[in-house]
Order: C-alpha cells, then structure tokens, then sequence
C-alpha cells in the first residue's frame, strides 16, 4: 500500500492550494499558540460538510478551536454548529477565534455526557469528536442517536501516527482507540471508511433502518 509522502502533499498543495480561510485559519492557530493541524485534514473536513451541505453540526471537545471553526466555514450562513466543551479556557479560545473570523456559533461549557441526553435526537448532520479516544465510547451511543441517517460520526487522528496500530503500545488513549476501531468495522448500523491522509479521519455513515 503506498502513502503520500511529504513531496507529494507539497504538490497538492501547490496544485491544488488550500481553501483562504483554512489558511486564515491555520495562521489564527499559530497566532494564539496551538496545535495546528494539517491542511490535508482541515480540507478534508470542509469537503465532507459541503458535500452533504450539513445544516446542523455538533463538535465534542474539540480541544482547538480549528476544528469546530474549520467545519462552520465551510457551512452556509443560515446553518448552526454546537460545540459543547468542558474546558475553560478551550471555551473561550473558540469563542474570541469565531469572533475574529465572523463566524457564528454555540459553545456549551460542560462535560458532553451530561449534556447529549437532552439535545434532539436525529437532528444533525455530522458529529466530530476531536477529544480522547478514551471518551469516544462513553460518548458514542448518544452521539448516535443525534445523528441522523445518512449523516457522519467523525472521529480525529484514528492512528495515532502509527500507534495505534503497534501493539506493543499499551498506553490508555492507544489500547481505547485501536480497541473503538475494531468494534466499530463490525458494526452493521454504519458504514466506515478511515481518511489515512494528515493526521486521518475515520468517518462513519450512519445507515438507514
């Protein structure tokens, strides 16, 4: 199986370079110190939210603020994102960056488990969980049930840089991700694919009855 390498992301992006505001975006990270990821994932993200032209949209713990803000710009103007994050300081990271982009959004500061219970059921379009692969179980059931048929759940830097699959990496967030992976293939509700390009993206379709 062959993998891009670093000359061929540099090609992409020279042929094919980045939409402006996932550039603004990127520059905004540094800006403010955080992580910045790739502009391959970032694209990614956009692609799928124009191509299912998501009206309603739920990020859990993004962590970065260019998750959720990546995933807004790429939305039509009269369409919603939530973000429900339990830090802080994260919170208001995301708040001060959409401000300075323009850019509209609910942030709920709160732990996700004690909020999903109460949010309509079958209501959005895509779901992304950017946090620890340690919560994506506790979470998943409720996000399912948020999300419609037809729509995604989709779940950030799946392998880890190579952990996840290399057994003999034992900590917490690799054995919960590597374990989340394998039980999700045999789930028939849904339809997986994993986007091993940047830092990846597994994305679930939930299926029809």
């Amino acid at each position: 199986m062959y993998f891009p390498s670093d000359s061929d992301l540099e090609f992409i992006q020279k042929v094919l370079p980045s939409e402006s505001y996932v550039e603004a975006l990127q520059m905004r990270g540094r800006e403010i110190g955080i992580d910045v990821p790739d502009f391959v994932t970032l694209q990614h993200l956009g692609f799928l939210v124009r191509i299912l032209k998501a009206k309603q949209i739920v990020v859990l713990n993004p962590g970065s603020p260019l998750w959720p803000l990546t995933l807004r710009q790429s939305q039509s103007e009269n369409a919603a994102l939530t973000v429900i994050e339990s830090d802080v300081e994260k919170c208001r990271q995301i708040r001060e960056t959409a401000q300075g982009l323009n850019l509209t959004l609910r942030v709920i500061e709160a732990k996700p488990e004690e909020v999903l219970p109460r949010m309509s059921e079958s209501a959005y379009d895509i779901a992304l969980l950017a946090g620890l692969p340690t919560d994506w179980t506790l979470w998943f059931e409720a996000v399912n049930n948020l999300v419609k048929a037809g729509g995604l759940i989709v779940f950030v830097n799946p392998l880890a840089r190579g952990k996840t699959s290399d057994l003999s990496q034992r900590d917490a967030q690799s054995v919960a991700r590597r374990g989340f992976i394998q039980e999700i293939a045999k789930d028939e509700r849904f339809s997986a694919m994993l986007l091993p390009l940047g830092i990846g993206l597994l994305c679930l379709e939930k299926l029809g009855d």
